[in-house]
């Protein structure tokens, strides 16, 4: 028989396809390297000694992700002024759009050595609750 005249049903052409995907996972799965950043026992420097501007002053958060196999290993970023978090990889880890986060969202707050001279520093913001903890607890008395 010509199997250039055979024709597939939709299921027989979509287990085609998975068998084809899972294949190719699997020779991908084989051809992966973990670095060092997989190892359990690799830990992430703590601040101030990270190297890294945005970690050492206290402007981003850094939660390591947990080992998956076959993939690079993740972190979680966190912002310490706003709600804004970001997954991205370990390796290869480039800070750039995380300053860019800041002049765009937080203009006045220094992001580098050089706008320390003209923007504030995050040390020097007062924290979300103060605000909460100086307000007089009997609104109704008389003002003083």
């Amino acid at each position: 028989m010509d199997s250039s005249n055979v024709t597939l049903s939709d299921s027989e052409t979509t287990n085609a396809f998975i068998d084809t995907q899972i294949k190719a996972s699997s020779s991908n799965a084989s051809s992966y390297k973990a670095t060092a950043y997989n190892s359990p026992d690799f830990t992430l420097n703590e601040p101030p000694n990270t190297g890294i501007y945005i970690f050492d002053n206290g402007l981003y958060t850094r939660i390591l992700q947990p080992i998956i196999n076959n993939t690079e290993r993740k972190i979680l970023i966190q912002c310490a002024l706003c709600s804004f978090n970001k997954i991205t990889q370990l390796k290869g880890f480039k800070s750039s759009n995380y300053v860019q986060h800041y002049q765009n969202k937080h203009p006045t707050v220094a992001y580098n050595k050089t706008t320390e001279k003209t923007k504030t520093k995050i040390q020097n913001i007062p924290s979300k609750n103060i605000g909460f903890t100086t307000v007089n607890p009997n609104p109704r008395a008389p003002g003083r």
